[in-house]
């Protein structure tokens, strides 16, 4: 995870990151942005959690010290991802009950600390297969929607795959209508950018960035 905000923030390949395979030069470039970086008031914690293991409860205990520690809370959460989050009660051998569970810890969570949470489940088989998802390629979860305000499918064909398109499809919006049946995007993954329009806001940001060498040009 802290790979792919580095690749974010400074717009090298995800994977040459990952594998530690910078130059100096991009390393020392990437240093300087980082030095940049930690002048900024830090709004971003990372939690990690340990799939099929940690509950939602576990991960409130976490809010909570940054809350008492640090007087920080969050305004937004994004769990990667529902499907494998414990759930507080086990069913053996339900996995549906179990994920309608996890759904519903999340939404008494969102409550509790007025946060606003978004979250990825996973498609069936089906769902893999197919061009344009819909709410019937959400499996065995199929009671996460009775919970959800907002549900938007990620899709991209072989064909987009190639092109660096993400189509965001909104399959329901439970307090409005629905008007725009697609949302195309044209992203940059390598960089983990969701649009190659974002790129001239790290220009912006680079070039007020006091630790740039000017004689780099």
């Amino acid at each position: 995870t802290m790979s792919r905000y580095d690749a974010m923030f400074s717009e090298l390949n995800y994977k040459r990151i990952s594998n530690l395979m910078l130059t100096q030069e991009e390393k020392d470039a990437l240093d300087r942005t980082f030095e940049w970086m930690k002048t900024w008031s830090n709004r971003l914690k990372i939690v990690k959690a340990t799939a099929e293991e940690t509950t939602v409860a576990m991960v409130e205990e976490t809010v909570e010290r940054y809350r008492e520690r640090e007087g920080w809370s969050p305004d937004a959460e994004v769990w990667d991802y529902l499907n494998i989050i414990a759930p507080s009660v086990r069913y053996k051998g339900e996995e549906r009950r179990e994920q309608k569970q996890i759904v519903w810890d999340l939404k008494r969570h969102a409550e509790k600390f007025n946060v606003a949470i978004f979250e990825a489940s996973q498609s069936n088989m089906s769902g893999v297969k197919a061009d344009r998802l819909s709410l019937e390629h959400r499996g065995l979860s199929i009671d996460i929607s009775r919970a959800l305000d907002l549900c938007i499918a990620i899709d991209q064909t072989d064909e987009e795959r190639e092109e660096g398109i993400i189509v965001l499809s909104p399959q329901f919006a439970r307090d409005s209508a629905i008007t725009i049946p697609e949302i195309v995007l044209d992203s940059d993954l390598a960089r983990m950018c969701i649009s190659r329009e974002l790129h001239h806001l790290w220009e912006h940001a680079a070039r007020i960035n006091p630790f740039i060498d000017k004689s780099e040009g």
